[in-house]
This record gives structure tokens, C-alpha cells and sequence, in this order.
């Protein structure tokens, strides 16, 4: 960017001797290097800018990276929780059905016990009634 600069009344008069022209001479010289390092300057500060332009993406990028590996390890929570709760609930299966099985081996222990319960009070009676009806015919 060229900024304006107004030129002294030296050079918008005319040169009037050697020593004039070469005042002119050193002056624009001066102008030249000023603006040679006006634009080594704006060309350092524009490659400054794109270098922090550039880490800026860089710290986006690895935000955007972090945000995904956020979102993925609460996925793999979310999961291991679910995988727990099944994990329960197949353990409360797992002891109702075997509270179930228990109270039906129960009953079938208590079946058991009466049918030879009674089997032995019928035998014990058909044994007695036996025993009176040898006896009386005896």
C-alpha cells in the first residue's frame, strides 16, 4: 500500500544547478528505500498474519478433533452403561428363575413326601385291615 506522500517545494520547482539535482536524487532515493521497506514491512506482516491464520486452523482442527473424541467416548459410555443395565437385568433373570426353579423343586419335595406319606398310611392300614380280617376268620 502506497501512502501519499507530498513532494517538498524543492522538486516542484525547477532544478537550478548540479547541486540541486543532486539533492532531488538523494531525496527520491531516500523516498525509494522508504517505500522498499514500507513493503518489506507489509510483506513480513502479511506473512505473519497467514502463519497465525494458519494456527488458528491448526487450534480449530484440533478442537474439532477433541469434540470428536468427546462425543465418541460419551458413545462408549452411553454403551458401557447400557451393557450394564442388560447385564443386570439379566442377573435379576437369572436369580428369579432360579427363586422359581427353588420353590418348584419345594413343591415337588412336598408332593413327593405326601404321596409316601401316604403310601405308607395305606400300606400301614391295608396291613392292619389284613391283620383284623385274619383274625376274624381265624
Amino acid at each position: 500500500m502506497i501512502l501519499g506522500l507530498s513532494l517538498p517545494r524543492q522538486i516542484s520547482q525547477k532544478p537550478t544547478g548540479s547541486s540541486s539535482i543532486l539533492q532531488i536524487y538523494s531525496w527520491n532515493q531516500s523516498i525509494l528505500s522508504t517505500l522498499e521497506n514500507s513493503v518489506a514491512e507489509q510483506a513480513r506482516a502479511n506473512n505473519l498474519k497467514s502463519f497465525e491464520i494458519g494456527l488458528i486452523m491448526k487450534k480449530l482442527q484440533l478442537k474439532e478433533t477433541q469434540l470428536a473424541l468427546n462425543s465418541n467416548s460419551n458413545f462408549l459410555e452411553r454403551c458401557k452403561l447400557f451393557i450394564g443395565i442388560s447385564k443386570a437385568s439379566l442377573d435379576t433373570e437369572k436369580f428369579k428363575t432360579r427363586v422359581e426353579d427353588a420353590r418348584y423343586v419345594e413343591l415337588l419335595r412336598k408332593c413327593v413326601d405326601g404321596l409316601v406319606a401316604g403310601l405308607r398310611v395305606m400300606s400301614a392300614s391295608l396291613a392292619y385291615g389284613a391283620c383284623l380280617f385274619i383274625q376274624k376268620n381265624c
